[in-house]
């Protein structure tokens, strides 16, 4: 997470569009680059603002950060015309821009290890079903759980070592009773 932070860093310094917003294709230090380009169009590859809005309402929801998620509404709002003319064309950034309008929906797996055989079959069973407002963390050690308990106040105050691999399914802040079994996991997620 911190890496992909950092990338995320890189690409707002060098490539998004202080004037108009929107990410560029290219950065600026590369002089033999007369004219900057920013895509359009989520073709085989999606255009960087499609990809990059959509990782900053991950980013913005994962670590609380309204400021990440406004960043993406504007980066959303760069491309309003041509969403507006002709939407099929953008069909990542379309994606983005709904999530942003979504209410937080997250999943905390929290696990004694990270090879715990119990975590494996919660995962797979939040993984099953098309659920693109469900972020989903995992706390697996005391690395991952220091990291992410001063962004989320459930997983700091979650049990130091769980007996056995808990699911927390947490809606706009508030969370359910936590469950332990894939089944259960089921009849909660399938509520979403």
């Amino acid at each position: 997470m911190r890496w992909a932070r950092q990338l995320q860093d890189i690409l707002d310094l060098q490539f998004w569009d202080q004037v108009s917003g929107g990410y560029f294709s290219t950065t600026d230090r590369d002089p033999a680059i007369l004219l900057r380009m920013k895509e359009d169009y989520d073709g085989a590859e999606p255009a960087p603002t499609s990809v990059t809005a959509f990782n900053l309402w991950r980013f913005g929801r994962i670590y609380h950060n309204d400021v990440m998620i406004d960043h993406a509404r504007h980066a959303v709002r760069a491309f309003a015309a041509r969403l507006e003319a002709q939407p099929f064309g953008l069909p990542l950034l379309l994606a983005a821009a709904s999530l942003l309008d979504t209410p937080p929906v997250h999943l905390i797996l929290h696990s004694p290890a990270p090879d715990h055989p119990g975590l494996a079959p919660l995962l797979a069973e939040a993984r099953s079903r098309y659920l693109p407002q469900l972020v989903i963390i995992r706390i697996a050690d005391a690395a991952s759980r220091d990291y992410f308990a001063s962004r989320h106040t459930v997983i700091e105050n979650l049990p130091a070592t769980p007996a056995e691999p808990t699911a927390y399914l947490c809606e706009n802040f508030a969370c359910r009773l936590p469950v332990t079994k894939a089944e259960d996991l089921r009849t909660l997620l399938s509520s979403l």
